[in-house]
């Protein structure tokens, strides 16, 4: 199994989770988060003085898959979060060794 976590810019959110319900992703966790990297910096204006602040709101998108649906995973992602402008995100893919469903009890991929 897979796990695959992007962060993602917020108006990119509901194209990305539309195109995860299409190729088949029934479960997904998200998150409201602060991204904080050069390319994510954002200028403001308080009280007429123009400010830098350090980081900018972000979505956190969690799922883990079968290992052969995981490269189907990672495209649906990349294609519907893409704007080509920097700060566009970042998606990192890693092993799971195991998965239970708290309810059944169910482990490995049967828990998904």
């Amino acid at each position: 199994m897979k796990r695959i976590d992007a962060i993602l810019r917020p108006h990119r959110l509901e194209d990305v989770v539309t195109r995860l319900r299409l190729v088949g992703v029934t479960g997904m966790t998200v998150a409201e988060v602060h991204g904080m990297s050069p390319s994510t910096q954002l200028e403001g204006v308080f009280h007429g003085q123009r400010h830098r602040l350090p980081s900018a709101p972000r979505y956190h998108l969690m799922v883990v898959v079968a290992d052969d649906f995981a490269a189907t995973v990672v495209n649906a992602i990349a294609h519907a979060a893409r704007t080509e402008e920097p700060g566009d995100g970042i998606i990192s893919i890693g092993d799971v060794i195991d998965a239970v469903r708290i309810r059944t009890g169910e482990s490995g991929e049967s828990a998904l």
